[in-house]
């Protein structure tokens, strides 16, 4: 299962009012990874924008946490070195 399939992250958006993708860019965010969300459509752009403004409750940031299963996100040549997890 994907974190963006994953039925706490679903249930934390429904909570927080915002997409699922808005909770995984906030909770990346409050951990200091740098993130760079892609997208060509424009309400999915503004979207992301707006997870900047999204602030998790420590609580919501603690079960969030606990779905870390050190699978790597991203690879890239160019990352080693970097943790890259979620």
């Amino acid at each position: 299962i994907t974190l963006i399939q994953h039925p706490v992250v679903q249930r934390l958006a429904e909570k927080n009012h915002c997409s699922v993708g808005q909770i995984l860019l906030a909770w990346n965010i409050s951990r200091g990874v740098k993130v760079i969300p892609k997208s060509s459509n424009p309400n999915r752009i503004e979207e992301n924008i707006k997870a900047v403004n999204i602030h998790l409750s420590p609580e919501d940031t603690q079960e969030l946490n606990g779905l870390e299963n050190g699978v790597r996100i991203y690879e890239s040549e160019a990352l080693i070195g970097y943790d890259v997890f979620a």
